[in-house]
C-alpha cells in the first residue's frame, strides 16, 4: 500500500513537471460578413453572405515545450474554413510546421507563411481587411503567401530591428522554381517600418515583389503608407503606392481610410478609396463595417472595377 502511495506520488509529480515545461493552445478566429459586392466592369452588385471579411476564419493548435537551457521546441497547425458554408479546405491550408527557438532566435520547418506575407498588410489602412483598397489596387499583392517545404527563420530584436527569411523548395529539378523572401523590421515607440521582398523563382513569368511599408502614432492618429513594386519577365513593371490613417475617436472605436493607386510602366492605372470603422465590444468580439471603391482604367477608358459595401462580426478564441 505504502509503495503504491509512493508511486502514486513520483507519478504526479512527474506530470506535474511535464504540465509545467509544455503547452498546448487551441485558439482560432470566428468571422462572417453580409455585403453588397460589384466585381467587374458591367457587372450588377449582389448581395452576399460571406467569410473573413476582418480576418480570416480559422483555427488552430500551437505548442511549445521547455528543452531546457533556454532551448523550446515549437509546433503550430492550423487550418482555414469558411463560416457561411461551413466548409474547409483538406488538412491544415494555413500552416502546419515544427522547429527550435532560443537565444538565437526561431528555426521552423513546414507549410507556412513567406517572410513577405509577415509584412504585407502591416501599414494597410482599413484595418488590413476586405475593406482595404490596397487588395483590389494593388499588384505587389499578387505573390503566394504560403509555400510547402519552406525553410524558414525569425532573428530575435536587436534594439527594434528584427529580421526574417523563407526558403521554400519546389521539389522538382526539372522546374527549379524554389521560392526565396525575407523581410527587414523596424518597430520602437510609435515608428514602425517594415521591407519585404519576395523572388517566386522560375514559375512562369518569374515574379518578383517588394513591399515596404511604414506608420507613425501621433496619439490623435496613426498615420500609414505603403509602396509596393511587382517585376515580371516579359511584361511591364508596376509600382503601387497607399496612404491612410487611423483614428481611434474612444477606447473601444476605431475609424480608418485610405487611398491607393497603382501604375503599368506605360499602360494601366488602377486607384481605389476605402473607409472603415472597428468597434471593440470586449477583448476577443469585435463589430465592423465600410465601404470600398475601386476603378482601373487604361488610354483613359474604364476597363474594370470594383465596389463592396459590407458589415460583419469578428470573435476570437
Amino acid at each position: 500500500m505504502k509503495k503504491s502511495l509512493v508511486t502514486l506520488a513520483v507519478l504526479g509529480s512527474i506530470a506535474g513537471i511535464a504540465q509545467a515545461q509544455s503547452s498546448v493552445q487551441l485558439y482560432g478566429i470566428v468571422d462572417a460578413y453580409v455585403g453588397s459586392v460589384k466585381s467587374g466592369l458591367g457587372n450588377s452588385a449582389q448581395t452576399e453572405l460571406s467569410s473573413g471579411g476582418l480576418n480570416a476564419s480559422r483555427w488552430g493548435v500551437r505548442g511549445s515545450e521547455d528543452l531546457g537551457g533556454g532551448l523550446k521546441a515549437n509546433f503550430n497547425l492550423e487550418a482555414g474554413f469558411n463560416v457561411d458554408t461551413g466548409t474547409m479546405p483538406a488538412g491544415f491550408s494555413r500552416a502546419s510546421w515544427v522547429g527550435l527557438s532560443g537565444g538565437f532566435g526561431e528555426f521552423q520547418w513546414g507549410y507556412n507563411t513567406t517572410s513577405l506575407e509577415d509584412i504585407s498588410g502591416m501599414a494597410f489602412s482599413s484595418f488590413d481587411s476586405i475593406l482595404s483598397a490596397e487588395y483590389y489596387v494593388f499588384r505587389s499583392v499578387g505573390y503566394t503567401p504560403r509555400r510547402s517545404n519552406t525553410f524558414k527563420y525569425i532573428s530575435p530584436s536587436f534594439g527594434g530591428f528584427s529580421a526574417s527569411g523563407t526558403y521554400s523548395l519546389d521539389e522538382n529539378n526539372a522546374v527549379k522554381a524554389d521560392t526565396a523572401s525575407f523581410n527587414l523590421q523596424y518597430a520602437s515607440g510609435p515608428l514602425y517600418v517594415g521591407l519585404g521582398y519576395q523572388d517566386d523563382g522560375a514559375i512562369g513569368p518569374d515574379p518578383k515583389y517588394t513591399r515596404l511599408g511604414a506608420s507613425y502614432d501621433f496619439g490623435a492618429f496613426k498615420l500609414l503608407s505603403s509602396y509596393g513594386h511587382t517585376k515580371l519577365f516579359g511584361t511591364p513593371k508596376t509600382n503601387d503606392f497607399s496612404i491612410g490613417a487611423d483614428f481611434p475617436l474612444s477606447s473601444a472605436l476605431t475609424l480608418s481610410g485610405g487611398y491607393a493607386y497603382s501604375k503599368d510602366d506605360g499602360g494601366a492605372k488602377r486607384d481605389g478609396f476605402s473607409l472603415s470603422a472597428l468597434y471593440a465590444v470586449s477583448k476577443r468580439t469585435a463589430l465592423y463595417g465600410g465601404l470600398m471603391t475601386a476603378q482601373e482604367k487604361n488610354g483613359g477608358a474604364k476597363t474594370d472595377e470594383d465596389r463592396i459595401y459590407a458589415v460583419g462580426v469578428r470573435h476570437a478564441f
